[in-house]
């Protein structure tokens, strides 16, 4: 593309960009994908005078001109249509203030203005209209609140942002050009891994425990030098276990606060976000899942019952009811498992029931087992959902569906409080508990049974 097609884009495209927000003003980053099929090897470079930020793309194996481009991550269509100098175009809104823009199209794009797509959606082919020049190439941005800002793909920076010129923008820096980088796409190459909400979480290969201390902040911890870190601590006066989750690629942690209300926070950059807060009357115990692309936060309410929320008009919607009225419990856990959204809870006679999604609402009461008292966890392991919570001779039990219906209580170790937290990790299956010893223990398979309980941490409520 030449300097002259650089600037008409900038002002087709993204001429309000230098009084909008900073970029970091957006909400978490979506988990953007290279927006080519799974496998393709693309090249990612820029030139002088070509604005900062911008990729130009090209294919490293047979041919550019033609291929399919797919959507970037899920989002609504915000522009769809022909630009002297960005020619056939797409840009799509994809929610908390994060856009992408598409541009030289070989034909009119296979998207309309407030469509709905989805991740990996095609858009259209890669070809030369508008001011492209000679080359076949996508031209491809990612935008903040407005403003371009480096792209990302699969959690990676692309490394792409000085085009080396002093006159252009958003840097405005004469230097060095960033060099070309070579990315094979991730883009629909296999399905997300259950939604689960949990103590335990697992995020960008790392393995994460939180937990409620004796000081009532929020600690966590991970593994380190073959064993794990020192307590780390979100400064913040917490109410119940915390729950962790990922959503778009991001690790979001909830409590409930002294206050009632939700609070929850996300990684950002190299900590965490300031507390967010949302709904109300809650008490006690909480969980969040994904479910059709939509977060959803589940708590126990100050009546025993079971609310959820979700993001609704960018904010949080009004409080939802799972089960009814009469439905009471003292621990909660969320998980999809074969596409079906499962919501646990221990009911008032120490039973384990669930409920799912029935008939525009919500199912009748379903029965897992007895005798269960508190710290409730479910996780899908090697295909099989497994059911966790600590029983009432204080070990750590769980369940499984087995001949149309559960399996008896199996004990994994004991001498535990609560706080049960469930995850796969590498492909293996980890449990933890607050001690009586306030301590976290943890247990993984080994032998055809499980291992002797494990230790770390201390102070734990």
């Amino acid at each position: 593309m030449s300097l002259l097609a650089a600037v008409v884009i900038g002002l087709s495209f993204t001429a309000a960009a230098q009084l909008a927000t900073p970029a970091q003003a957006a909400g978490p980053r979506p988990l953007f994908q290279l927006p080519f099929p799974c496998g393709e090897s693309w090249k990612l470079q820029t030139y002088k005078g070509h604005d900062d930020y911008d990729i130009d793309m090209y294919a490293n194996s047979g041919g550019t001109a033609g291929r399919p481009i797919v959507a970037s991550y899920g989002g609504t269509v915000q522009s769809s249509g022909f630009d002297n100098g960005g020619g056939w175009h797409v840009k799509i809104n994809h929610g908390n203030g994060w856009q992408t823009l598409y541009l030289h199209m070989n034909a009119q794009p296979l998207v309309s203005v407030g469509q709905t797509v989805v991740m990996g959606q095609q858009l259209g082919n890669v070809g030369k209209t508008g001011a492209a020049g000679d080359t076949y190439h996508l031209h491809y941005e990612q935008l903040a609140d407005g403003n371009k800002t480096e792209s990302w793909f699969n959690g990676v920076p692309s490394g792409i942002t000085s085009d080396g010129s002093a006159g252009t923008g958003p840097i405005y820096v004469e230097g060095p050009i960033s060099g070309p980088v070579n990315v094979t796409s991730s883009n629909g190459c296999a399905p997300p891994p259950p939604s689960q909400s949990s103590g335990a979480v697992v995020w960008n290969g790392i393995l994460y425990e939180f937990a409620r201390g004796s000081d009532n902040k929020l600690h966590y911890w991970f593994p380190s030098g073959g064993g794990w870190s020192a307590t780390q601590t979100i400064d913040w006066q917490i109410a119940s276990d915390p729950v962790a989750t990922v959503h778009n690629g991001i690790l979001h942690v909830f409590a409930i606060g002294t206050d009632g209300a939700i609070k929850y926070w996300f990684a950002s950059g190299t900590g965490w976000s300031p507390a967010q807060s949302f709904g109300g009357g809650a008490s006690g115990a909480l969980s969040a899942v994904v479910h059709n692309g939509t977060l959803h936060v589940f708590a126990r309410g100050t009546d025993g019952g079971i609310k959820y929320w979700f993001p609704s008009g960018g904010g949080w919607s009004a409080a939802q009811t799972v089960g009814g009225a009469s439905t009471t419990v003292g621990a909660l856990s969320a998980i999809v498992h074969n596409g079906t959204l499962h919501v646990f809870g221990i009911t008032g006679d120490s039973t384990i029931r669930y409920w799912f999604p029935s008939g525009g609402g919500w199912s009748p009461a379903q029965t897992v087992g007895g005798l269960a008292t508190g710290g409730l966890s479910s996780t899908v392991h090697n295909g099989v959902l497994h059911v966790f919570a600590r029983s009432n001779d204080a070990t750590v039990k769980y369940w499984f569906p087995s001949g149309g219906g559960w399996s008896p209580a199996q004990t994994i170790g004991g001498n535990v409080r609560g706080g049960v937290s469930s995850t796969v990790h590498n492909g293996v299956l980890h449990v933890f508990a607050r001690g009586t010893d306030s301590t976290i223990k943890y247990w993984f398979p080994s032998g055809g049974g499980w291992s002797p309980a494990q230790t770390f941490g201390s102070g734990v409520y």
